[in-house]
Order: structure tokens, then C-alpha cells, then sequence
């Protein structure tokens, strides 16, 4: 708690006030109030539920208002607060958008001090003071009311300034510094969270945090201010204040507005700031955004009101489920397995996808809702349906196949890794290949197949001789004797035929081993190891296939025909025609090739080397297939041959330039050829090219002689002259350049120079279009210079008359030459002036019928009438219907034809009695005071408003005439209606029923507080103590007959306003002044001197031992808490400023009792209770 400071300065602060009646008028959030018409105590309305208390900084002092003026008070200003609370206020909304609540005591603290009760000071009794205080409280009470309305919760916050030596930010829960010392566990029990001020948030967060995190802890208000360089107790970093240092723990504003003594939804919370921040601006600006910025936090974090964003991520703390990671909010994707809810929201899973109950450790297929530990396998599904690998899905026997490789899953040794076990009925190695009981697969079984392991073997197979097997399980088969000649396949070498065995003769050249004896000759008679087919000779061993071929000694030694004896190089010539008989390419036949050096031909006199027979080989002659090309012959010019066979001899480029005669145009002038520029005008083509101009450089067909510029193709004798472009285009002088029509004028005079009648010596010919003289202000089609030419002018004499002229009515001329604005036809209605009674109006003229009664004479004709056409007399003004001759101001009416026959409607024709109506409407048209429009008269016997409906005589037509009806306007109220208690009607017509005296006992309900009883009433006395107001007077005393405040329950004397359980006990005077049962004597004081040395440790609490009160007597004058342990550490007792202590309630035993003073000093006695 804080008492006092010593700070004086005040810092006045500009404020915008409005002086409104609050009350009245819908509050707006930012804006200052000052209900009661002064400026003592400000209310700035807020919306967001945070409320800021500013009691101490106040700078009115008004002289209508006294000074305090009582023991131990504290005048001094808390210094700058008021300013830095306001600044608070506007840094809350910059950063959050909303005003929080803020009330101010602008009082001086001389004058109020609005942190203490109302009865504490010595002024306090001054009305204005009272107001002030009921004022300051009761917005506290409002703003907290609004904020429950609107947030069902919020926090207080009482800003103070100290001026202790040690300079950090004091934060007052309400718990002492002795408190704050105990040990966490202590501080943690219920004991200590009912004495915080924050009490409803510390129950709010069990199981969430303890009781010392949320005072000291790292997410504490003083761990926010701390963290931003603010330090402040408690906190984590400072946790408590240490024994012997001043520490204020919070005052009366938030022992009142926070949670601790009403358990309500708002918290409240001292601030107490140090003097460095205070006074220094910097740091002052500084802590202000810090406040700000801290409260934002503490809301969000711990009422989860929304006004930060911790982590950046978008996402306000209160949406946020963990507003310190950027990468968990609402917005967020849920990334699943990571053990976090990503996305703000429990009901997306995170390690349960599919939502089987399994999370992803134990479920093998998150995704899937049927794959799960709690799923039956499937079998052959292909899935891990129970998540349990050691389930077979597809391997139900466990052999180690699956379905698919197994043929039968439920017999382990029929897989495709068993042996098949023949002939027991099962394909054990689920090969369907591999036989049972046919092992061969010979599609017979055992018992036909005499070896079932032989596909080969079977009674289907053919008998295989030789081969010692029963090959179609038929023994009677002959298997090696098949001819039956007595020799078995080993020793008879044709089995199949009996003529043939090791026992017949050899029969030569048949081709068979008759005897089975291949020594036996058959067909190779001289052993040469051919036999007569292949040898062409048997009885000559030296003539075979394999033989060489001996040329020339007439014998086919090789035994083929083809292999030559006597033409070895086979060309069909032998060796005496052949002169190279190894070479087919050399034979009699053959073509000399010449140059070859070979005689090709066998023919020595066919040339070699001098085909063409000019004495001249090949070596020298350059053409040998020509006679006439040799080195011996001329050589002639331009044949394109080398005549003489030396190619230095020219043949065409006889002039040496490097160009033959085909390239070259004058081979005989090496200064003519194609590489040679062409020199112009010289009539040799220089370069051999025709294209190349010589006397036409530009090349436009003309030479230099007829083209007088031939470095210009447009300029030559075709060329048609340009005229005024100063050049002789056509090369021909006579040919004009700048006077085309010849008439002596060039074309800067002449304004048309192809007409030589046009120039400025011709004279301008009028309405010709044309400027003859050049000259364009003589005029050819404006004579008369009105602007407009003889086209346009229809008069080109008369300048008055033109398009642009105003048409001058009747004057026989068309002045603005538009035949269509007329001159004597004004209104264009075809009639002129003399022949129209109206030339301005196209609807009169002689052409139109007359219109009755427009008050014109449409036709131009005075006879024709307009406006009597019934010819009665009266026109149409007078007469009613014009077309009838018997209607108009002269004729009788007559009733009811339907026809206003005198034309004056005052005459009735069918409303005879002129109310109006007629008399099919009107239900008696006589008397003119009934029609429809009538009110009803009631009770008259007329319908006056002819209409039967209409009652007559019960108005309200609750079926009661206005005889019975005591209200005939009113259908609630008849005879039959129930009486309605209290509203000041008789709704059932009778008077007898009561309708305001239900008791009757002569007051109605407005006099008598209960109607139903009439022994209560205001002529009945009070009786006390029946908790009945009997007189109907709550000013009467039912049960505080004193008046005092205490009823008859709680008041010993409630005949006594002296007397109840509030009053002081005045002693040694035998009266129970406080209601405690005692009757207190003065104790005896011991007898202490009291010096300047022990002045400061001089405090007396007597008696002690004591029975049911102790006083205590301090040498100082400062206030005071008292509080009183039990041995146990367990506090029983805790007083403000209270001098005497009713300590009834504790038991005998010992007690500390600790005193604490506004100025920190502690002081710890020992309390013995003994009633003996």
C-alpha cells in the first residue's frame, strides 16, 4: 500500500475539455466527460477493457474546497503521472485502434485524495469532496459495468509515482513484500492467491500457471515491462523486494475495483513509477509505449483479447493458438506428424489423417481409415490392413509365397519353392507343368506308362530300335533285329533288310554294304576312295576328284571337265593360240588396251602406244586417237584444241590479257577485256560488256549527244518537262518550264499557266468562276461584296439581300434567299397575309374548321360561331351543354333526369336536399343532414350516415347500447367485461367493483404499497421488525429503528444511532458501544520514556499477553499496517491504521505481529493470547 511522497512538483497539462452531461448522451470512446459540470474529475470514455486510474497528480485547487488537513496525511503530487497516463491512453489506441477507460482526479492531492476512503480525511465531509469521490469511483464503477457488458472481463490499472532510492517500476498485487518473499510452494497455496488483487485471473489459470508465474514468471506484466528495459518488482528478475526495502503493494483503489475482495471479472493492479522515468522525457516517452505495448500483450496472452500479434504472423493472439511461432495459426496448413497443431484448429488431425483413432506412429497407412492395428487382414488384398506385418495378407500358410505364386495358401508344403511328390493328388509345387502322376508329362500316368520319368517312353511313342529302351512300353517291339536276318542292330548294318547282313556277298556298284563290311569294295574299284559315281575312271587310282590336273596330257586327271588340261587360264584359246595362257584377259579375242605395254591381243601388230598412227606415242602425242595432234602440227587459233600439243601455245587469248576469245571482245587488244573499265564516249566497248554505257551513262537510251544531262535518266528528249522545277527535262529548250500557256506570264504571276487566257493583263469576266485576272479582290460572283457569290446570292446587286440577310416580312423581296422563309405566309400555313386573320398562327386560316369555344376564329370566317352551337342564346361560357338548346341559364331544372338543365349546379337535380349526394346514394335526399359522408349521430333513430352498419346506438358494437354501456366507444368496456385492476377504468360499467382498492381499504394502488392487504396502507403504524413496510413508508424504520445502518440482527441498540457494530468503543463507560458483547476497560500502559535515540523503535502493544483486544502505540504518526502470523506462518489478521485490534477470534497461543509504516520501516513483536 502507498501513504505518502515526497514529491511536490505539478506539471500542468493541457486538456480539450467538454462540459457535457454525460448522462444524457451516448458516450463516444476517446472522448472527456465531466458529468456534473466541473472539471474535477474526468472520465474519458474508452472501449476495450482496460481502465487506467490516475488518483495523485491532480493540479485544481479551488478555493472552495479546503485543504486537508489531518494527522499523517500526504500532500504531494505523484508527479507527471497524469501526463504519462494520458499518453498511455493515446499509445493504446495507435497501436491497438481502441480507447481504453481513463479516470482522473484533477483535484490537487491537497485538496482530494482519491485513493483512500471516504472517510479517512478531515475534509472529507466537505459536499464537494464527497462529490468528487463519489464521482471518481462510481466511473471506475461504470467503465468496469461497460467492459463486463461488452468483454465479460478486463483489467484496472492504478497509476502512481514513488520516490524510493532504489529506481525500478513497484507493481501491487495487494500482497506485502513480506508476501512476495515466501517460498514459491508457499506463495503458490490458495492462502496467498486469495489475497491478490489479480485473484479471478489466478483461478482462471490454474492448471494453466501458477500463482507465482503470473506474478513473477516470464509471460508476468512485470517480465513484459523488464524485458523492455523497464526494471520493475516483481518480476523474474527481480522478484520480491528484499527485507528492509520500501515497496508499495498496491492502495485502496485496487483493494476496491480488482478481484481480490469481490472475486469479480475485473483484475486490478498498482503501477507505481520510479523517478528516473518519470522525470527524464525520454525515458518517460519510452515507458509510455512500453505500458502500452505491455498491456496489449497481457491481455492477449492472459484474457485473450486479440490486440497483438506476437509472432507477425497476421493473426491476432486471441485466433492465435501460439501466438510466439509464425508458422502456427488459422491460416496455416496443417503439416501432419510434426506433433503440432499447425492449423490453430484440434479437429484437423495431425498424426491421425484418415481418422481411425491410430496415429501415424502406429497406423501404417495415415490416409486410410480401414488401414489400422484395430482392422482385420484382408486376405490377398495386397494391403497391411492390421498394420501388423507379421499378419499374412497373402501368405496365409506362411511358406513364404503369396496368393498369387501359391496355389494353395493354407497347406505350407504346396508352394512353388516344394518338390512335387508324385501320386499323392496335390501339385506341391503349384507348377501344373510339373506332373503328379505323370512325371514325363507324356500325358500318360503310372500305371500305362511304363517309364514315367521319360516323356519319350510311353505306349504313344514309336519304338525307337537300338537304343535298349522299351520305347512304346510294348516288350513284343522288336527293338535291334528288326529284319530278322539274325543280326542285331550292332552288328547289321541295315536292320531293316534281311538281304543285307555280315553274312551276304558284296554285290559291286549297287551302292549297298551288302556284307556290312565297308572293307568290301562296292563302287571304288581301284581304291582311290571314290567310288563310281564320283570317279571317272575306277580302275585308275591316279585319276579322282582329289587328282591335280596335269596340263597338256590329255587326261581329266580331277575327274571334272571344267578344271582345263591344255587352256589354262580358261579364255577358250590353249596354248597354242594363247600367247599368255595363264592371263584370260590375254587371248586372240581380246582388245588391245593401249599404253598397257602388253599385247592384249596375241596380235604384235596392233599398236600400243600410237593409236592414231602420227609417228607420236602416247608419251608425247596429246590427243593419240587424232592424227592432226602432235607436236608436229600448227596450232590454230580460237578451234579450242591443242593443235601443236604445248599448251603455251595460245590458242584464244591471242592478245595475252588473260581472256580467250569466248570472254575476251577484242582478243587482239590486251587494253580490251572484261576486267578493263569502261571509258565513256570513246565508241569502244572497253570492258566487254554491251550493258556497260559508253555515251549513255544514265543509262535512260540516250547518248551524249542527244541527252543534255546523261548523268540523269529523268532528263532526255522522251522525257515530259516538269514544269517550274527550273530544269530542260525534255532536252528541248522551246519546251516552256515556267509559262506553260505561253502568254508572257511565268507561273509566279500567271495563277493559271495552262490557260493563256488567264493572266493578270486579262480583264475578270463576271460569274465565270473564274479569276481571269489573277487577281483575287476583283470580284467575279460577289458584284454587290455581300460575302456570298451569284450561287449562294439570289440577288448579286443588292448587298441587303444574301443567305445571311433577316427575312423583312411583306416586302416583296427574299431578303435571306431561302424560298422557304416565307415573306407574306408567315406561319407557312399556305395562305398570305391578305387572305389569313392570323399570319403568325398556322392553325387559322381560311382552310380550317372553326373549334368551338377556344375563343378563336379558326376559319377566318366571323359567321361561323364558336361559342353557341345549339344556337340558344348563351354561349359556352354561359351555356352548360352547348349542343343542347334545351340546356342553358333560362331553362327550369328538372329533377332527377341526370341533366343540369338550368346550368347552375346550385339547383338540385338529384341532391334536393344539397348535402351532395344524390338520391340513389343519399338515404333521404331531403333532409340534408343525412348522407354518406354524415357522421352517425348516436342514439338519434336516424342512419344519419346511411349505412345500417353503422351503429346507432352501441357505438363500439360490443353488443351493448349506449343504455347499459358505460363506455359505448370503447368495446373493452361493457357490463360484461372483467374489472382491470389499476387503470383508472370501470371496465365492467359497475362502480361497485373496485379497480385501484383491491383491498379496499380507502387507498388505490398508487397510495397503498400492497393493494391485497388492507393492513397495509399509509394510515397503518409501522411495526418494527416484521419486515413489512405496514405504512407504506420506507422512510419508517422496520428494522433500524435508529437509523445507524444496522438493522435489529445486528444492532445491540437499535434504539441507539451510537450504538452498532461500526461504532468506536469508548471505555471504562460500561456500554457495548461496537456490539462485540464486551464491555473494554482501559488496560495499563507500561510506563516507557521515550528519548530522541529510541524514538524511531518505540512501539508499545499492550497488553501482552492480551485477552480479546491489544492496542498499539506508535511514537511516529505515519500510517500504519498491521498484520498478525500464527506460529505456523500463517497470516490471521491484517488492519489498516487501527490503533485498537478486536482479536477475538484467535485462539491462546503465541502470534507475530509485524508492523509496516508508509516510509518502509518493519517492526516484529511477539503476541501472546492467553484468557485465562
Amino acid at each position: 500500500m502507498k501513504w505518502f511522497h515526497h514529491i511536490t512538483k505539478v506539471l500542468p497539462f493541457a486538456l480539450a475539455l467538454i462540459g457535457v452531461n454525460w448522462y444524457s448522451h451516448a458516450q463516444i470512446p476517446g472522448q472527456s466527460y465531466f458529468p456534473n459540470g466541473n472539471n474535477y474529475i474526468e472520465y474519458i470514455y474508452g472501449n476495450h477493457p482496460v481502465i487506467l486510474s490516475i488518483p495523485h497528480d491532480g493540479d485544481l485547487k479551488p478555493d472552495e474546497i479546503p485543504d486537508r488537513s489531518c494527522p499523517n496525511c500526504v500532500y504531494g503530487n505523484d508527479t507527471d503521472t497524469q501526463e504519462m497516463g494520458r499518453a498511455m491512453a493515446q499509445a493504446y489506441f495507435n497501436k491497438t485502434g481502441h480507447y481504453p477507460f481513463v479516470v482522473i482526479n484533477r483535484l490537487a492531492r491537497i485538496k482530494f485524495d482519491a485513493n483512500r476512503n471516504k472517510n479517512e480525511d478531515d475534509n472529507d465531509n466537505n459536499p464537494i469532496i464527497q462529490e468528487a469521490f463519489d464521482n471518481y469511483h462510481a466511473y471506475i464503477a461504470d467503465a468496469k459495468n461497460k467492459i463486463i457488458q461488452d468483454f465479460g472481463r478486463g483489467l484496472f490499472i492504478d497509476i502512481h509515482g514513488h520516490a524510493h532510492d532504489i529506481e525500478r517500476v513497484e507493481l501491487g498485487y495487494t500482497l506485502t513484500g513480506h508476501e512476495l518473499r515466501q517460498a514459491d510452494e508457499v506463495l503458490n497455496t490458495t492462502t496467498f492467491m486469495n489475497r491478490n488483487s489479480i485473484k479471478t485471473l489466478v483461478y482462471e489459470k490454474v492448471g494453466e500457471m501458477t500463482h507465482v508465474q503470473l506474478i513473477r514468471g516470464g509471460l508476468s506484466l512485470g517480465n513484459l515491462f523488464h524485458d523492455k528495459g523497464f526494471p520493475t518488482v516483481p518480476s523474474a528478475a527481480d522478484p520480491f523486494p528484499k527485507e528492509g526495502e520500501p515497496y508499495f503493494n498496491g492502495g485502496y483503489n485496487v483493494w476496491i475495483h480488482g478481484s481480490r475482495l469481490n472475486s469479480g471479472n475485473i483484475d486490478g493492479i498498482q503501477i507505481e513509477i520510479n523517478q528516473d522515468v518519470r522525470f527524464d522525457a525520454e525515458s518517460s516517452a519510452l515507458f509510455v509505449d512500453a505500458v502500452a505495448t505491455s498491456l496489449m500483450e497481457y491481455l492477449s496472452l492472459h484474457y485473450g483479447f486479440g490486440v497483438i500479434d506476437f509472432d507477425g504472423d497476421g493473426v491476432l493472439s486471441n485466433l492465435d493458438c501460439d501466438d510466439f511461432n509464425a508458422n502456427i495459426n488459422p491460416n496455416t496448413n496443417e503439416i501432419p506428424y510434426n506433433g503440432i497443431d499447425d492449423d490453430c484448429n484440434p479437429a484437423t488431425p495431425d498424426d491421425d489423417l484418415d481418422g481411425d483413432g491410430f496415429n501415424n506412429m502406429d497406423d501404417c497407412d495415415d490416409e486410410n481409415a480401414d488401414i489400422n492395428p484395430g482392422s482385420d487382414e484382408i486376405p490377398y488384398n495386397g494391403i497391411d490392413d492390421d498394420c501388423d506385418p507379421a499378419t499374412p495378407d497373402d501368405d496365409l500358410d506362411g511358406d513364404g509365397f503369396n496368393n498369387v505364386d501359391d496355389c494353395d495358401d493354407n497347406n505350407s508344403n504346396v508352394n512353388p519353392n516344394a518338390e512335387e511328390v508324385p501320386y499323392n493328388g496335390l501339385d506341391d509345387d503349384c507348377d501344373p507343368a510339373t506332373p503328379d502322376d505323370d512325371l514325363d508329362g507324356d500325358g500318360f500316368n503310372n500305371v500305362d506308362d511304363c517309364d514315367d520319368e521319360n516323356a519319350d517312353v510311353n505306349p504313344n511313342s514309336d519304338e525307337i530300335p537300338y537304343n535298349g529302351i522299351d520305347d512304346d512300353c510294348n516288350p513284343a517291339t522288336p527293338d535291334d533285329d528288326l529284319d530278322g536276318d539274325g543280326f542285331n542292330n550292332v552288328d547289321d548294318c541295315d536292320d531293316n533288310n534281311a538281304d543285307i547282313s555280315p553274312n551276304a556277298d558284296e554285290i559291286p556298284y549297287n551302292g549297298i554294304d551288302d556284307d556290312c563290311d565297308p572293307a568290301t569294295s562296292d563302287d571304288d574299284l581301284d581304291g582311290d576312295g571314290f567310288n563310281n559315281v564320283e570317279d571317272c575312271d575306277d580302275n585308275n587310282s591316279n585319276i579322282n576328284p582329289n587328282a591335280e590336273e596335269i596340263p597338256y596330257n590329255g587326261i581329266d586327271d580331277d575327274c571334272d571337265p571344267t578344271t582345263l588340261d591344255d587352256d589354262l587360264d580358261a579364255d577358250g584359246f590353249n596354248l597354242v593360240d594363247d600367247c599368255n595362257d595363264n592371263d584370260t584377259s590375254i587371248n586372240p579375242n581380246a582388245i588391245e588396251i593401249p599404253y598397257n605395254g602388253i599385247d592384249d591381243d596375241c596380235n604384235p601388230a596392233t599398236p600400243d602406244n600410237d593409236l592414231d598412227g602420227d609417228g607420236f606415242n602416247n608419251m608425247d602425242d596429246c590427243d593419240d586417237e587424232n592424227a592432226d595432234i602432235n607436236p608436229g602440227s600448227d596450232e590454230i587459233p580460237y578451234n579450242g584444241i591443242d593443235d601443236d600439243c604445248n599448251p603455251a601455245t595460245p590458242d584464244d587469248d591471242l592478245d595475252g590479257d588473260g581472256f580467250n576469245n569466248v570472254d575476251d571482245c577484242d582478243d587482239e587488244n590486251p587494253d580490251i577485256n572484261p576486267s578493263v573499265s569502261e571509258i565513256p564516249y570513246n565508241g569502244i566497248d572497253d570492258d566487254c560488256n554491251p550493258t556497260t554505257p559508253d555515251d549513255d551513262l544514265d543509262g535512260d537510251g540516250f547518248n551524249n549527244v542527244e541527252d543534255c544531262d546523261d548523268n540523269n535518266a529523268n532528263i532526255n528528249p522522251n522525257a515530259d518537262e516538269i514544269p517550274y522545277n527550273g530544269i530542260d527535262d525534255d532536252c528541248n529548250p522551246v519546251t516552256p518550264d515556267d509559262d506553260l500557256d505561253g502568254d508572257g506570264f511565268n507561273n509566279m504571276d500567271d495563277c493559271d499557266d495552262e490557260n493563256p487566257y488567264i493572266n493578270p493583263s486579262v480583264a475578270e469576266i463576271p460569274y465565270n468562276g473564274i479569276d481571269d485576272d489573277c487577281d483575287p479582290a476583283t470580284l467575279d460572283d460577289d458584284l454587290d461584296g455581300d460575302g456570298f457569290d451569284n450561287a449562294q446570292d439570289c440577288d448579286d446587286n443588292n448587298a441587303n439581300v444574301n443567305p445571311d440577310a433577316e427575312e423583312i416580312p411583306y416586302n416583296g423581296l427574299d431578303d435571306d434567299c431561302d424560298p422557304a422563309t416565307l415573306d407574306d405566309d408567315f406561319d407557312g400555313d399556305g395562305f398570305n397575309i391578305a387572305e389569313d386573320c392570323n399570319d403568325n398562327n398556322a392553325n387559322v386560316n381560311p382552310g380550317l374548321n372553326e373549334i368551338p369555344y377556344n375563343g378563336i376564329d379558326d376559319d377566318c370566317n366571323p359567321a361561323t360561331p364558336d361559342d353557341d352551337l345549339d344556337g340558344d342564346g348563351f354561349n359556352n361560357m354561359d351555356d352548360c351543354d352547348d349542343n343542347n338548346a334545351s340546356v342553358h341559364p333560362n331553362a327550369e331544372e328538372i329533377p332527377y333526369n341526370g341533366i343540369d338543365d338550368d346550368c347552375n349546379p346550385a339547383t338540385p337535380d338529384d341532391d334536393l336536399d344539397g348535402d351532395g349526394f344524390n338520391n340513389v346514394e343519399d338515404c333521404d335526399d331531403n333532409i340534408a343532414n343525412v348522407n354518406p359522408n354524415a357522421e352517425e349521430v348516436p342514439y338519434n333513430g336516424l342512419d344519419d350516415d346511411c349505412d345500417p352498419a353503422t351503429l346507432d346506438d352501441d357505438l363500439d358494437g360490443d353488443g351493448f347500447n349506449n343504455v347499459d354501456d358505460c363506455d359505448d366507444e370503447n368495446a373493452d368496456v361493457n357490463p360484461n367485461s372483467d374489472e382491470i385492476p389499476y387503470n383508472g377504468i370501470d371496465d365492467d360499467c359497475n362502480p361497485a367493483t373496485p379497480d385501484d382498492d383491491l383491498d379496499g381499504d380507502g387507498f388505490n394502488n398508487v397510495d397503498d404499497c400492497d393493494d391485497e392487504n388492507p393492513d397495509i396502507n399509509p394510515s397503518v403504524a409501522e411495526i418494527p421488525y416484521n419486515g413489512i413496510d405496514d405504512d407504506c413508508n420506507p422512510a419508517t424504520p422496520d428494522d433500524d429503528l435508529d437509523g445507524d445502518g444496522f438493522n435489529n440482527v445486528e444492532d445491540c441498540d437499535d434504539n441507539n444511532a451510537n450504538i452498532n457494530p461500526n461504532a468506536e468503543e469508548i471505555f471504562d463507560n460500561d456500554v457495548d458501544e461496537n456490539c462485540d458483547g464486551l464491555i473494554e476497560v482501559t488496560p495499563t500502559k507500561p510506563e516507557t520514556s521515550v528519548s530522541a535515540g529510541n524514538a524511531k523503535d518505540y512501539l508499545y502493544i499492550y497488553p501482552n499477553p492480551a485477552n480479546d483486544f491489544i492496542y498499539i502505540e506508535k511514537w511516529d504518526k505515519y500510517q500504519f499496517l498491521v498484520e498478525i502470523y500464527d506460529v505456523n506462518k500463517r497470516l490471521v489478521l491484517r488492519k489498516f491504521n487501527t490503533n485498537q485490534l478486536n482479536i477475538q477470534s484467535l485462539a491462546n497461543g503465541i502470534y507475530f505481529l509485524i508492523y509496516y509504516d508508509e516510509m518502509g520501516e518493519r517492526i516484529v513483536k511477539k503476541l501472546i493470547v492467553d484468557r485465562k
